[in-house]
């Protein structure tokens, strides 16, 4: 039986592992994503992107910001939406990821009934 490999750049994807406590700079945004800088700095702009510190130059970014700028890039491309639109957008996920989390977390605290 023949063996089928998968390269990466066929597929049209990288895996990237992220570490919580990496953090990562504009620079390795754009290589990490394909974004452009401008792409980025409008994220930013719109604290969509939010660095870890604004008083240290250059800026640097916790590891979830590949995840957010990915997928700020697959919601222009499709929904062919403007920064602002995009913005709104992200904050309203972000805000329904967290209700969910919250609501899961308050699920599992409830106490079990057993009917006998």
């Amino acid at each position: 039986s023949a063996k089928m490999q998968i390269n990466s750049s066929e597929v049209g994807f990288d895996l990237v592992w992220l570490n919580g406590a990496q953090d990562f700079s504009v620079e390795d945004i754009a290589a990490h994503t394909g974004a452009s800088p401008l792409e980025i700095q409008e994220l930013i702009e719109h604290d969509v992107l939010v660095p870890i510190s604004h008083s240290d130059l250059p800026w640097h970014f916790n590891a979830d910001c590949i995840f957010i700028v990915n997928q700020a890039r697959r919601l222009r491309e499709d929904m062919h939406l403007t920064a602002h639109e995009l913005a709104i957008t992200l904050t309203l996920l972000e805000r329904i990821r967290r209700l969910e989390a919250a609501l899961a977390l308050a699920i599992a605290q409830q106490p079990i009934f057993r009917r006998y």
